[in-house]
């Protein structure tokens, strides 16, 4: 169970928007819809690390008993990598998936 609160989850939920973002991308919305995509996903981005690194400090500090000292540095890596990941993945994935412009 530690594991899976203190890696597994968090990592995911990193992840999220910009698994979103890729199946929004492969549906083939219009560019106004993606735009908005974009937004939202960006939006989550900066909820979703803060969120991680509660739920990997959640899992460092579930093998401690309850008079141990709980050290949950660690945790706080989640939330640079977070950030780092959805600053840097989302314009990727955005410019990737972005809807050419219609010829008229």
């Amino acid at each position: 169970m530690g594991l899976l609160l203190g890696v597994i989850l968090p990592v995911l939920l990193i992840l999220l928007p910009m698994i979103i973002l890729v199946v929004i991308g492969k549906r083939k919305a219009g560019r106004v819809m993606f735009g908005l995509a974009v937004l939202g996903c960006s939006l989550l981005g900066v909820a979703v690390p803060i969120l991680a690194t509660y739920l990997a400090a959640q899992g460092l500090m579930y093998n401690f008993g309850p008079d141990e000292p709980k050290c949950v540095i660690g945790a706080g890596v989640f939330l640079f990598v977070g950030y780092l990941a959805n600053i840097l993945g989302l314009p990727i994935i955005g410019v990737a998936f972005f809807p050419p412009k219609q010829a008229v």
